[in-house]
Order: structure tokens, then C-alpha cells, then sequence
């Protein structure tokens, strides 16, 4: 009998092998792969959220919307009032109602030129009247000299009125013509520096300089311009006399208890009521040159209204109370 055994063995052994690759593939499918090693995750930068927009109504939204600044109102002098409180005309600065002044006369049309005619120079005057005649007196709060009497505990309150010392600007007229007195109502722009002077020696002097502008109130000096029952003539320092030394004080006298007078001196002043006349506003300067004996250096810039001084009150600036009054005769 005839075997062929190598054959049927690799036969057998072939199947074997087959049927063990499909039991592999088999169980391949089955079992999940392995796992492998999770990467490092990078973090991504965090996003910006936009906002959810606003709703919007139907209405469109209003802008609001700044009030315009409020203009000032231009300056405007409280004209004198028995009736008024002495308070209100605190703001008839003596700088501002001058530049009012300076004001209404500029505002006069047809002003004059050397090719004018008679008949437009007349025209001209009149209208300057009829604008400036209708002006009422001007109060204004100024300063005052204060000397305190004890034995008869009484304040003496002395207005000053100097003599004008140099020309008028504009003016054919000198001031000892007129007869001119100036009672100062308020400084501004004052300025002090010093300097060193020589002569023709070679002396060397450091001279004290002081400028300033002055508004001041300018009348003449004849019956019926001033409080004329107050006028006290001053006693000068000076062996000259003249109009240009000579100079006078509106006097009054305040009786008040030492303890009141000494709490109240800073707030004693006095009330300046004028009416103002043509010319109606003067300019002037007075220049005082230094020596050695006398190294001052002293330029004062006069602005002033020009008319009569109808009435000096002593008054209280706080309060305002009218402790003693003067008036120039009618």
C-alpha cells in the first residue's frame, strides 16, 4: 500500500495555518487598538468677547448736548439812590465805570476833524449832551484817611484832595487856572523796582521806582462843586505854598466807643457820589524825578472823571451802614 504521509502533512499543516491567521484577524477586530500617549495641549490665547450691542429703540437716541457758556453781561453803573442799599454799588469799580465812561463818549457819532464845518461840529455837540446829560451821579466806594481820637473817642475821617500837578492832556487850560482838585478813588497795576542811578561824579545812588495807574475823580474848585462845609486846608510839611503845595481834606467826625473803633477800622471807608460834567473823563501824568537826597523814582498814570462831588459818606463796607454824611450845596 502506497502512503504519500508528506503531502497530507503539509496539507494538514497549511490549514493550520490558515485557520489560525483568520482566528488573528479575528480577534484584531474585535480588541480597540492601544492607547497611545496623549500629547501636551497647547492653550490657545483666550479670545475677546464682543460685547452684545445695545438695543436700540425705535426712537433715535438723543446726544446730550452742553448749554452754551452764558455770555456776561456788559457793565452797567448803579446810578445814586437814596433809596438803594449802600451794598449794590460795590460793583461800580472805579476802573470799570471809567471805561464806561470812555465808552458812551466813543459812542457818540460824527466826532469832529480839522475838515469838520461849524454846522457838524454843533450837530456833534449836541448829540455828545444829549448823551452824557442824561447821566445820573455815580457812586463809588473809595478809600479814606482814619485817625482815631481817644480822649474824645472819635474817628476823624478825612477825604483827601490834592492839586493837580501836571497838564491836562488835550487841554489849552493849566490846572492852577481852574483851580483843580483830584480826590483818588482806587489804584491798579501798581508796580515797585529799584535801580542804581549815577551823576556825572560817578556816585552811584539805588533809586526806589513805583508806577501806577490812579482812578480818581477831577472838579474845580469854586463855590458849589464840593461839600465845601467839610473843606479843611491841610497843613504842609513844605515852606512852598501855592496852588501846586497847598491841598485840602473833606472832613467828618464818627463818635464811637474805643473797643467798637478798633474792630471796625478795617471796614470804614467812604462813599464817593459825583455827577459828572464836560469833559467828562481827563487823563494825566505826574512824574516825580529822583535826586540823591530824594532817590525816588515815581510815575503815576492818572485816569479820572471829571465834575462835582455831590456827597462824601463815612460808611461801613461791610455792612453798609452810613455813619456820617457831607453834601455839596444846591
Amino acid at each position: 500500500m502506497k502512503f504519500n504521509t508528506p503531502k497530507r502533512s503539509h496539507q494538514s499543516n497549511a490549514a493550520l495555518l490558515l485557520l489560525s491567521a483568520l482566528l488573528s484577524v479575528s480577534a484584531f477586530a474585535q480588541s480597540p487598538p492601544p492607547a497611545r500617549k496623549a500629547a501636551k495641549a497647547v492653550p490657545k490665547p483666550a479670545e475677546k468677547v464682543a460685547e452684545p450691542p445695545a438695543p436700540v429703540d425705535d426712537a433715535r437716541a438723543e446726544v446730550p448736548v452742553a448749554p452754551p457758556a452764558a455770555v456776561p453781561k456788559p457793565f452797567l453803573p448803579v446810578f445814586f439812590d437814596p433809596a438803594t442799599p449802600v451794598l449794590q454799588y460795590v460793583q461800580n469799580e472805579p476802573r470799570k465805570v471809567y471805561d464806561w465812561v470812555v465808552e458812551q463818549l466813543v459812542s457818540v457819532p460824527g466826532k469832529p476833524d480839522k475838515f469838520s464845518s461849524l454846522d457838524e461840529r454843533s450837530a456833534y455837540d449836541a448829540a455828545l449832551a444829549a448823551r452824557m446829560g442824561g447821566l445820573g451821579a455815580i457812586p463809588i466806594i473809595g478809600r479814606c484817611i482814619l485817625d482815631y481820637n481817644i480822649a474824645y473817642e472819635t474817628y476823624e475821617v478825612k477825604a483827601l484832595a490834592a492839586p493837580v500837578k501836571s497838564d491836562i492832556d488835550g487841554s489849552h487850560s493849566k490846572p492852577e487856572a481852574l483851580n483843580l482838585r483830584r480826590v483818588t478813588l482806587g489804584k491798579a497795576n501798581e508796580k515797585t523796582d529799584s535801580y542804581e542811578a549815577s551823576n556825572a561824579y560817578g556816585a552811584i545812588t539805588k533809586v526806589l521806582r513805583n508806577t501806577s495807574d490812579n482812578y480818581a475823580l477831577v472838579l474845580s474848585g469854586i463855590p458849589g462843586n464840593e461839600p465845601s462845609s467839610a473843606l479843611a486846608r491841610g497843613a504842609s510839611s513844605s515852606v512852598l505854598s501855592g496852588y501846586l503845595h497847598d491841598f485840602y481834606y473833606y472832613r467828618q467826625s464818627v463818635k464811637m466807643p474805643r473797643d467798637m473803633a478798633r474792630s471796625l477800622e478795617k471796614d470804614i471807608g467812604c462813599l464817593y457820589v459825583a455827577s459828572l460834567a464836560a469833559p467828562w473823563v481827563v487823563t494825566y501824568q505826574e512824574r516825580t524825578s529822583p535826586t540823591r537826597s530824594d532817590p525816588f523814582d515815581e510815575t503815576d498814570n492818572y485816569f479820572a472823571l471829571y465834575g462835582k462831588l455831590d456827597m462824601v459818606a463815612v460808611i461801613n463796607k461791610t455792612t453798609g451802614e452810613i455813619y456820617s454824611k457831607v453834601e455839596r450845596g444846591r
